[in-house]
């Protein structure tokens, strides 16, 4: 059984490689970032390495030259694994650090396992002068590469965000002209946080209002505080909901939770009947003299 130490930032890319090398008979070590890593190394002196190239912090590249600067880890085998850079440009990288294996992700199972395997029986591997390893024209190579790498991701990244942006005007436009009556209200609180121009119009309060009250506060009470017309956060159904002018109107709710930030509902009201709060006096009528 031989001693590994995975040195990756993707949980499930971390998590893949353990299950792999445990399946081999192999105990894994897990890091994160490579100065958890290089930490790890120093104090455990493990039979193989497997290191990420591109990381945040310091990176496989950095990472693998301190490896092999420091005369205790000098000679321990080193897997370096990407997904950013062909299989050509990675190897010429790699043998500038006395990296013999490589793996370009994603990977197969049963390809992983022939590396590390490999890895484990050529054993040592020659290390270069630190100043060859310090100095290397690679070394800026590999800077050139990552800087390009990382333009290419935050680019990628902008233009999700871009999309999402357009997907949520979209829906939240949508929400906006929706006939009905909806808003969407924290299930914790039960304070309102979004409410639609239906809505608006048809209780009569403003939207500020809304943002301001819970969803008690539409809700008329006929069993006492904790009525169900109250606890209506629970169920869709028919609820007896108060305007601000105070007429009451009885509405059908159809609910689905969401996630708003928060655990949160959304709820459409439709109206199904109206009545005033408080019917006008009746005047009797006067006897009429004869």
């Amino acid at each position: 059984m031989a001693t590994v130490i995975v040195v990756e930032d993707s949980a499930p890319d971390r998590q893949l490689m353990a299950s792999l090398l445990k399946y081999a008979g192999h105990k894994a070590m897990l890091c994160a970032d490579g100065q958890a890593g290089l930490d790890l190394i120093k104090k455990v002196k493990p039979d193989l390495i497997i290191v990420d190239l591109i990381m945040p912090g310091i990176d496989g590249y950095d990472m693998a030259r301190a490896v092999r600067a420091d005369p205790r880890t000098a000679t321990t085998p080193i897997i370096l694994q990407t997904a950013h850079y062909l299989e050509p440009e990675i190897r010429r990288i790699a043998e500038q650090i006395g990296i013999q294996q490589v793996i370009i992700k994603p990977f197969e199972p049963q390809a992983f396992l022939d590396v590390v395997a490999k890895a484990l029986l050529d054993g040592a591997v020659v290390p270069l002068s630190t100043e060859a390893a310090l100095g290397s024209e690679f070394h800026v190579e590999h800077l050139r590469v990552v800087a390009a790498k990382l333009y290419e991701k935050v680019y990628e990244l902008e233009a999700t965000r871009d999309e999402l942006e357009r997907t949520a005007a979209k829906y939240q436009a949508l929400f906006k002209a929706q006939p009905e009556a909806a808003w969407v209200f924290d299930l914790g609180t039960l304070r309102f946080v979004e409410v639609n121009d239906a809505a608006v119009r048809r209780y009569g309060y403003s939207h500020e209002d809304f943002l301001a009250m819970t969803i008690k506060d539409l809700n008329v009470p006929d069993e006492g505080p904790e009525s169900p017309a109250i606890l209506h956060v629970e169920q869709s159904g028919p609820r007896l909901h108060r305007k601000k002018d105070g007429t009451v109107m009885e509405v059908q709710i159809s609910t689905q939770d969401v996630y708003f930030g928060q655990r949160s509902r959304y709820v459409m009201a439709q109206t199904v009947t109206e009545r005033p709060a408080m019917a006008p006096p009746v005047n009797q009528l006067e006897p009429i003299e004869t």
